[in-house]
């Protein structure tokens, strides 16, 4: 049968069968447009935007009212908002396909969900990478803002290799970069910096973990952009932050809720972070690749190559904020999970 799982409830599914997705111009659905059909054994992640209407295969009969509909082998999905459809994945649980025990092992399943426009405010859901910044300190959780309608709760414990004499110290203010854990409906959001799945797990303590404190200062900040901007970003629709990783070595941490954090190496001038946040931000006019390497050459011109007769001649770019590019390429860590 179809598996369809949403975001706050993924459990136990297999992972066979055929996900067909609908013809849509531009990858953008209306309401009530038919966006996905699920067929056979097939597993797949719904997210905000979206829902189901199961239906029998067309060779069976339709069950009676309140009959049992565990038959069931198609589903289609449809948009409760209109908007463009973004596809990522997900682990969810799966039967150990060698194993006849009850045993299962994280696969890997599509996940859907509809990114509009007009969303305004952030709506957490499983799975996110968010950015968000601590509002209160207790002694055993941090309340940390996500941009959604509530602030969600941090565990102080909720750190790789994490202990009650070695844990991170929080303080009011601070950014950190976590995953959604628990996103129940009528409950409060919880989030964890502990990795899942396949991800790499490293010691909070040894500045390798993939979740954890992001420092601000002479050499990072962060920024607040559209939801839509930060999915453009994480989706690489949007190859602005490729494009500058060419001439500036940076870090970024972009998250779902729309917080984008950036770290330019010791060293640098500031104005080139300074460069680096107006990129994020302006970036979100970039409809076309070559308006972002036009952005980018903005603020970050090519290198200056030699003329015939030994002249420099700057290749691209007017009014840079800095000189040239600082090399090496950008090591980006994206938010999606």
């Amino acid at each position: 049968t179809v598996s369809v799982l949403y975001w706050s409830s993924i459990g136990m599914a297999s992972s066979s069968g055929a996900i067909r997705e609908a013809p849509l111009r531009g990858g953008v659905c209306l309401p009530g447009e038919r966006v996905l059909r699920a067929e056979g054994d097939a597993t797949l992640v719904i997210g905000r935007g979206l829902t189901h209407v199961q239906q029998l295969d067309r060779q069976r009969n339709r069950p009676q009212p309140g009959a049992s509909t565990a038959d069931e082998d198609v589903a289609d999905i449809v948009a409760s908002v209109g908007g463009r459809v973004a596809r990522d994945s997900i682990n969810v649980d799966a039967p150990a396909a060698s194993s006849s025990s009850a045993d299962v092992v994280p696969t890997a399943a599509p996940r859907y969900r509809v990114v509009s426009d007009g969303a305004k405010r952030y709506v957490p859901q499983l799975g996110d990478g968010v950015v968000g910044v601590v509002l209160r300190v207790s002694p055993h959780a941090y309340s940390v803002h996500i941009g959604a309608a509530a602030v969600a709760s941090l565990e102080a414990l909720a750190f790789d290799g994490a202990s009650k004499t070695n844990r991170p110290k929080l303080a009011v203010g601070d950014l950190v970069y976590a995953r959604v854990a628990e996103a129940e409906a009528d409950a409060e959001v919880e989030l964890s910096c502990c990795a899942t799945g396949d991800m790499p797990r490293k010691d909070w303590g040894t500045g390798e973990a993939i979740f954890g404190p992001l420092p601000l200062g002479a050499t990072a900040a962060s920024v607040v952009v559209s939801l839509t901007h930060a999915d453009g970003l994480l989706q690489n629709r949007n190859t602005a932050l490729l494009v500058a990783g060419t001439r500036l070595g940076f870090e970024a941490v972009i998250g779902v809720n729309g917080r984008v954090w950036v770290r330019v190496p010791p060293g640098i001038p500031r104005k080139a972070l300074v460069a680096l946040t107006r990129i994020v931000i302006e970036s979100a006019d970039c409809v076309t690749p070559d308006e972002a390497q036009a952005l980018v050459d903005k603020y970050f011109p090519p290198p200056a190559t030699a003329a015939p007769g030994g002249a420099d001649v700057a290749t691209a770019g007017a009014g840079p904020i800095i000189g040239g590019g600082g090399g090496g390429s950008a090591a980006v860590t994206l938010g999606a999970l």
